[in-house]
């Protein structure tokens, strides 16, 4: 009788060890995860959406118009990284972001971009759960004209305004306006003699990413 009751409190102090262990491990990385975080320094990444508006127009010289301008709109979406530099609360660094798109012109949409590269440089003040934040920087995207002969890289300035928000950890929720001003040129032609397209495009991004 006395060697069951001790046994059996053995199996229930052991059950009891083990259940208290595991609630310790759990309760340690669950802490982690939601733990104040170290700041805004450091590498990020994370992904984006967005949707987009404005016009194009073609030209068939330097100067010379040709048509439009007409209506662009259409979504995107894609990953970002970069890293940042962080002082007291000023916060300086660069990021790069790669976006599939579907941005064209309505209704067919078979004159439309398929990518943006944007490279930016990013600047702003950052507290323990908020950084407002400026970019500029420089944008490569792919347009296609209706042809395979007529798919070229068009490029140029973008700049905006952003903030970001960290909700848990380091994990962070963000939006992000941008501008994109682009100029391509068909085939062979150049800035001295060509057809060419302007853009200019309004952003609204939405974000999502981990500072690590």
């Amino acid at each position: 009788m006395k060697l069951k009751l001790a046994t059996t409190l053995l199996a229930v102090s052991i059950a009891g060890a083990a259940s208290a262990q595991s609630s310790f491990l759990s309760y340690s990385f669950l802490s982690a995860a939601v733990s104040d975080s170290d700041g805004w320094g450091g590498f990020y990444t994370g992904s984006t959406s967005s949707n987009s508006s404005g016009d194009l127009t073609y030209y068939d010289g330097p100067d010379s118009y040709f048509s439009g301008p007409f209506d662009i709109d259409g979504p995107s979406i894609g990953a970002f990284a970069g890293y940042n530099i962080q002082g007291d609360t000023f916060t300086y660094g660069i990021e790069v972001a790669y976006m599939g798109s579907e941005v064209g012109i309505p209704p067919l949409y078979s004159q439309s971009f398929s990518d943006f590269t944007d490279i930016k440089f990013r600047a702003g003040f950052a507290g323990d759960r908020t950084m407002i934040y400026g970019v500029v920087g420089q944008t490569y995207a792919t347009w296609h004209d209706g042809g395979a002969l007529d798919t070229f890289t068009a490029k140029g300035m973008n700049y905006g305004v952003g903030i970001d928000f960290r909700i848990m950890g380091q994990i962070f929720v963000g939006a992000e306006y941008l501008v994109r001003d682009l100029t391509g040129y068909y085939g062979t032609d150049s800035p001295s003699n060509g057809w060419h397209i302007d853009f200019n495009e309004e952003s609204l991004q939405l974000r999502v990413g981990i500072n690590f």
